[in-house]
């Protein structure tokens, strides 16, 4: 029986197929060389906000995940989108 090893890419390129891929929200931060403080003062958030989203503790509006995810966007050079961050917790 043959088997398989398969390996999860959490990386922010894109794919030969233009599909990005999914990464976690303390990845993208730290991809934009944003501190939690920082990020929470530039997108004019509480730091607490900043860290139940990187930890997934609790569900933001998702005026504040776009509020957030803006201030990364902005750093990183592309829009970053809720549906590319793995476990953001975000109200209906």
């Amino acid at each position: 029986m043959k088997q398989f090893s398969y390996t999860i890419d959490t990386s922010l390129n894109i794919h030969e197929s233009g599909v990005r891929s999914v990464s976690t929200f303390k990845q993208l931060r730290e991809e934009a060389g944003l501190t939690v403080q920082a990020l929470a003062s530039e997108a004019g958030v509480s730091l607490s906000t900043v860290n139940r989203m990187e930890y997934g503790t609790a569900e933001v509006t998702r005026r504040i995940a776009y509020q957030v995810l803006n201030v990364i966007s902005a750093k990183i050079g592309r829009r970053i989108t809720i549906e590319e961050v793995e476990g953001l917790q975000v109200k209906s």
